[in-house]
């Protein structure tokens, strides 16, 4: 995690492999959230994925960054 002191919870997505995986699927599992959760995440533009909301159609590449609005991500919970 990059500065956790901040109002986004951003990360570094380190993989030098292509699994061919969707960045929806790992957030989903690294945050615990069910697929309903994670689309209010996405309607509210509460995650960014390499400075773009996010679109579950992304593809995992090794470098990419990750933010998720903190407030909004415990509105959810």
């Amino acid at each position: 995690m990059i500065n956790p002191d901040s109002e986004m919870l951003t990360f570094k997505i380190k993989c030098p492999f292509d699994f061919n995986l969707r960045i929806s699927a790992v957030i989903r599992t690294a945050l615990n959230l069910s697929s309903a959760k994670l689309n209010r995440l996405i309607e509210a533009d509460a995650i960014w994925f390499d400075g773009k909301p996010l679109l579950k159609k992304h593809k995992i590449k090794n470098g990419d960054i990750v933010q998720v609005h903190k407030a909004k991500l415990k509105s959810v919970l």
